[in-house]
């Protein structure tokens, strides 16, 4: 799999989503699942030292981001270093930068800094998590609002394999705030306390109103959490048991008109190689990563 991680191709593509964002990352130590929030990837470079450095070889990482679109530039600091050179993990400054981070997120608490709120946060995608142990119900569900969405309100939203036992959702942030019919400046204008806070519940509503509207039923397998004030979604072509795939039209197609039930299945569909070998070729990597820069990036982008 590090293979997959190691081609410049695919990090430059997983830094064009992340670059505007925060990165959560998250691994297993024994039984226990830890996570670190509030990074940055800078350039496509800090990937790999990211998972060497957390996964130490051997543990798998699984990358976040965050559904909110910042400016990190904005920001009168920096995330710190999580290691530091000669004293190794940086507790302190981790803790100390969390702490800030929360004085951030109202316009409030950034005027009595002399920061500008608007600025720092530019705006939110509208997201549908769809997880089943059936894969091949959430890949129903989550087709369904897709459908819904592109040929009924003319929206342009993108379907995401998430690499597990689902499917999700995204649509770009201009489009999401004219769904949902406000957006987080907006809200700001208009003297909401928490814009951030108040987008999320709106989002969560809108998702839950759409499934229900293209499926005729609520489901409990909805995750609504990456709608919410500081949301997170897995990395689209970052890895989860498979590779965390956009679908084009064509393998969308493809999945449409088959019966499947686990992952296996799926990989057998969208990622056929990886499912013989396991990133195993080098020649089968550059041929994937390639394809992801002519995805529809736009969508995980500003």
């Amino acid at each position: 799999m590090a293979k997959w991680l190691l081609d410049d191709t695919v990090d430059g593509a997983i830094y064009t989503i992340a670059k505007d964002r925060e990165v959560k990352w998250s691994w297993q130590i024994g039984d226990k699942q830890v996570g670190y929030r509030h990074s940055r990837i800078s350039w496509h470079g800090d990937i790999r030292t990211w998972l060497r450095m957390l996964g130490d070889g051997s543990r798998h990482v699984d990358m976040y981001v965050g559904t909110n679109i910042l400016n990190w530039d904005a920001l009168p600091e920096l995330p710190p270093q999580y290691r530091v050179h000669g004293k190794g993990h940086n507790a302190d400054g981790i803790k100390r930068y969390s702490e800030m981070w929360k004085t951030w997120l109202t316009p409030a608490d950034c005027r009595s800094q002399g920061l500008d709120w608007k600025k720092i946060w530019i705006g939110k995608n509208m997201i549908w998590d769809f997880d089943h142990p059936d894969i091949g119900m959430a890949f129903e569900w989550a087709n369904a609002v897709f459908e819904l969405l592109q040929n009924e309100l003319g929206l342009s939203p993108q379907l995401v394999f998430s690499g597990g036992k689902g499917f999700h959702v995204w649509l770009n942030h201009r489009q999401s705030a004219a769904l949902a019919g406000t957006s987080l400046h907006k809200l700001a204008d208009a003297g909401e306390a928490d814009p951030l806070k108040t987008l999320g519940k709106i989002y969560a509503d809108k998702v839950k109103e759409i499934t229900f509207e293209a499926t005729g039923e609520s489901h409990r397998s909805l995750d609504l959490s990456p709608n919410y004030r500081q949301g997170v979604i897995r990395i689209p072509y970052s890895l989860n048991k498979a590779i965390v795939w956009p679908l084009s039209e064509r393998e969308r197609n493809e999945l449409c008109g088959r019966s499947f039930r686990t992952l296996r299945e799926v990989e057998k569909v969208l990622q056929p190689d990886q499912w013989r070998e396991r990133f195993g070729g080098r020649s089968y990597v550059r041929g994937r990563a390639n394809r992801a820069f002519k995805r529809l990036l736009e969508v995980f982008t500003r």
